[in-house]
């Protein structure tokens, strides 16, 4: 009857171990990746911020003028126009 209270306490023991052991290797997997996504989300992020950089740089009104001008596209009088008077809100209609 000892014998076999003591295999039952070693399996018991060696049960848990094995569980612990499992539970710091999740642990650590979970852990490689949080670190991969974080590197992850940097990379995504100079890479966002570089997009904008090179949108801002490329929507720069001389740049677009000379590539409307290179397709052959008309390019708006940049000039605001006065409004007429019957543009002006709440004026009374010309006669």
């Amino acid at each position: 009857m000892g014998v076999i209270r003591y295999l039952i306490a070693l399996g018991l023991i060696l049960a848990l171990g094995l569980a612990t052991v499992r539970e710091q290797v999740r642990a650590m997997r979970a852990g490689y990746r949080i670190q991969e996504l974080e590197r992850r989300r940097e990379q995504l992020v100079e890479m966002r911020r570089r997009l904008e950089v090179q949108r801002e740089r490329e929507s720069r009104p001389d740049l677009l003028v000379g590539r409307a001008t290179k397709l052959g596209m008309p390019i708006p009088d940049a000039r605001p126009k006065a409004p007429t008077e019957a543009a002006v809100p709440g004026a009374p209609p010309e006669q």
